[in-house]
């Protein structure tokens, strides 16, 4: 009889080990990623346009005849391993976001971070760029 109860506990137990999620936390890493430390690099009113682009690279886009830049990654710090065996990365987006004045400086900056499947920072960038009491004169 305690056999039996061993099989079930067992059975059990393997049955929830298959079906359930372990998270495996990695160093952080992407591609096209902007360090903290090369934000640093970015002071308003001395980075010009052209330094940001030697520093960073071409931006993801460029809007309003290139008064701002936007780059964007994707920041990886972990991975979800579920139904035996397949996983997905935990991914952040991440934008850093650029407004330049007529005379190729910058005049702001600001790093957005969201969910890979919520909270999508898209919304709260539309609002930084058209807030105009952001923007130093």
């Amino acid at each position: 009889m305690m056999l039996k109860h061993r099989r079930y506990l067992l059975l059990i137990i393997v049955i929830l080990l298959i079906n359930s999620c372990v998270y495996i936390p990695t160093p952080e890493h992407g591609v096209g990623v902007v360090p903290d430390e090369a934000m640093n690099f970015l002071v308003p009113g001395e980075t010009t346009r052209a330094d940001v682009i030697l520093r960073f690279g071409d931006p993801i886009q460029r809007l309003e005849e290139d008064r701002f830049f936007l780059y964007h990654w994707k920041l990886i710090d972990g991975y979800i391993i579920a139904w035996g065996g397949m996983g997905a990365p935990t991914e952040d987006l991440n934008y850093l976001c650029m407004e330049f004045t007529h005379e190729n400086l910058l005049k702001r900056w600001k790093h957005f971070e969201g969910g890979f499947w919520f909270n999508h920072p898209e919304k709260q960038i539309m609002e930084w760029m058209k807030d105009k009491e952001l923007t130093p004169k």
